[in-house]
């Protein structure tokens, strides 16, 4: 069962780095103690100054005490066993009152060089962690959005998906890292700070301890607050993100119809939007400074007075307190805020784990096979198939030998694209089977079924890399020479000669560079660079001018030649040649044959070929 917090699964991504992080601790106990002899520090350099500078008759002597033990003669007995040995230690090194300042400056100094050291080592091993964390993080979503089914993003906005994987990261990442840092570092250096307090005086460091809830008691609502609008935030930017998206996406829309000055409108709306929810968090972490501020600035002015009235403590020791006090309070303040931050990033991180707990829909079964390259047939038994609710194909069954070009047409919504989703499991049927020479494409493996199709598709997806990478797209490794070989069969080798670099060329952002006709080589290459077994052409030509589609169908031609190919098509002059036709009709296969049978037939396919052809 997987923890509840989203925190505690962050925390868990760390255990890798449990070396690092033992480190950090080590680091973080080193600077707490060093930090807790600040308190000592200040009673030396109060003494020091009182014993040089005050008047030498005002310093009495008793019983032949040295004027270090009657300065401390009146303080409580464990404050004063402290002094004596602070006193022996310093005279036992510089034997002389008169470099006390400069054995006291050396001391500091290494005080504060030490703490340096330390801070550095903690904050920079905590760092290190938390991005590595995050790092992994990252791998594992982007991962997990490939196990996805198509259908998960099908319902979602890719400006969304983007915010999970960028913008939802950082922000609990950031809570993340200053957590992890203060969650032990605090601690720590509150527990050495009242070791400190207590040898000067226990009963006032019990009497300090009364405060210390005051702090945390406020900070509980404020957490609460900030959880809740960090959750909206994150909304807000996610929704911001797909807006940028989408309208770079359709720019060339957004202009020819003028729309320039809505969609920053929208923008704007929706900026502002992430802006009050923003100063809302900023408001309750604002307020917790003033309010900590206020507790410990009380709190100090009381231990002064009950110090000085109710436990006689001499200035030195009592300056020494208060620093410790006020020393004590600033991890207790970061403390505080952990809340607060772990609200933040618990917030952020649960619409990361919401991402990572989706289930993919297609996945290998425990005994999936590697899957031969197809060598008789292909075969649909009675598949059946629903988009949530709604029935889309329905009790669809065929055969394609080996070898065979297989057509589908009918109007928009009938089913045909769905026909070759299923086949690239990039859905599984609800109901009946599709085998590959008889074996169920459920029960072999996603890898060896899909290394053995490629698709010609009428929105060509192209890279923004070289056009050998993306010709060579699935086959990295592939020889300049045989992606070469690809584009000369493709009919794409002239127009990339022409170009200024060639095969190294940068064909832009989903190929933006290159012509529609272009494109549609590229992808033609890089389908006779995998050498697939099965061919799926879905529209791939609908989109072209005369020439352009001249080009695109003999290089499709020379593609086709000794594979099994299953054709999508609006236009029925694409499809007459097909071994076979099928029509669909909501979801069923309504007629089958080939053209000349079908064309002979009373039916939707006579009526298609009519209305296309009534001119001609």
């Amino acid at each position: 069962m997987k923890p509840k917090s989203p925190m505690v699964r962050l925390l868990r991504y760390a255990a890798p780095y449990r070396g690092k992080l033992t480190l950090a601790l080590v680091a973080m106990g080193c600077y707490s103690m060093v930090n807790a002899l600040l308190p000592f520090g200040t009673i030396t350099a109060a003494n020091t100054v009182m014993k040089k500078y005050a008047p030498k008759e005002a310093v009495k002597v008793e019983s032949g005490e040295k004027p270090e033990a009657q300065a401390t003669k009146t303080q409580p007995q464990t404050g004063r066993k402290t002094l004596d040995v602070i006193w022996s230690f310093s005279r036992s090194v510089l034997n002389t009152d008169r470099w006390k300042p400069i054995y006291l400056g050396v001391v500091i100094a290494v005080i504060f060089i030490l703490r340096g050291i330390f801070a550095f080592f903690q904050e920079f091993l905590t760092e290190w962690v938390s991005k590595r964390v995050v790092t992994d993080l990252r791998d594992q979503l982007y991962g997990h959005f490939h196990t996805l089914s198509v259908g998960f993003f099908s319902g979602a906005r890719t400006g969304e998906l983007m915010s999970r994987i960028t913008n939802d990261v950082h922000v609990a990442e950031l809570a993340f890292s200053r957590a992890l840092a203060d969650i032990f570092l605090q601690p720590l250096s509150i527990l050495f700070m009242l070791g400190s307090l207590t040898l000067l005086s226990w009963k006032l460091t019990l009497f300090t301890l009364v405060g210390f809830p005051l702090i945390f008691i406020p900070l509980l609502g404020l957490g609460k607050k900030v959880r809740k609008n960090m959750r909206k935030i994150q909304a807000l930017l996610a929704n911001l993100t797909a807006i940028v998206q989408e309208t770079i996406s359709g720019i060339r829309v957004v202009r020819a119809f003028g729309m320039e000055k809505y969609e920053t409108d929208k923008f704007a709306r929706e900026n502002r939007r992430v802006f009050e929810a923003s100063i809302k968090v900023v408001l309750a972490f604002s307020a917790i400074h003033p309010l900590l501020e206020f507790v410990g600035g009380v709190s100090a002015a009381v231990v002064l007075v009950m110090g000085a009235e109710l436990f006689h403590m001499e200035l030195q020791t009592l300056l020494g307190f208060c620093t410790g006090v006020f020393m004590l309070y600033t991890p207790a303040k970061k403390l505080g805020q952990v809340n607060t931050r772990l609200q933040m990033g618990t917030a952020a991180a649960e619409r990361v784990f919401s991402i990572l707990d989706t289930p993919p829909t297609t996945v290998d079964s425990p005994t999936a096979v590697e899957l031969p390259r197809m060598r008789e047939r292909l075969s649909y038994n009675g598949v059946n198939f629903r988009y949530d609710e709604e029935l889309v194909l329905k009790d669809v069954s065929f055969t394609i030998q080996r070898g065979k070009v297989v057509a589908f047409v009918g109007p928009s919504g009938s089913g045909k694209t769905t026909v070759v989703n299923l086949l690239l499991r990039f859905y599984d049927p609800v109901g009946g089977n599709i085998t590959i020479d008889g074996v169920d494409t459920k029960e072999a493996k996603v890898s060896s079924l899909r290394g053995q199709m490629a698709i010609v598709s009428q929105e060509v997806v192209l890279f923004n890399d070289t056009i050998a990478a993306n010709i060579a797209y699935g086959r990295p490794d592939t020889p300049l020479s045989e992606i070469i070989e690809a584009a000369k069969a493709a009919n794409a080798h002239g127009f990339i000669g022409s170009l200024p670099n060639g095969y190294d060329t940068l064909v832009g952002e989903r190929g933006i560079k290159l012509s529609g006709g272009e494109r549609q080589r590229i992808a033609i290459a890089r389908a006779i660079l995998k050498d697939p077994a099965i061919l799926i052409l879905d529209e791939a030509t609908s989109a072209l001018d005369t020439e352009s589609e001249r080009l695109v169908q003999s290089a499709i031609h020379e593609l086709m030649r000794g594979r099994t190919v299953l054709v999508i098509a609006h236009r029925l002059s694409t499809v007459m040649s097909a071994d076979t036709i099928l029509v669909l009709e909501n979801g069923r296969v309504v007629q089958k044959g080939s053209h000349r049978e079908l064309i002979e037939q009373e039916g939707p396919y006579r009526r298609l070929y009519e209305m296309q052809f009534k001119d001609t």
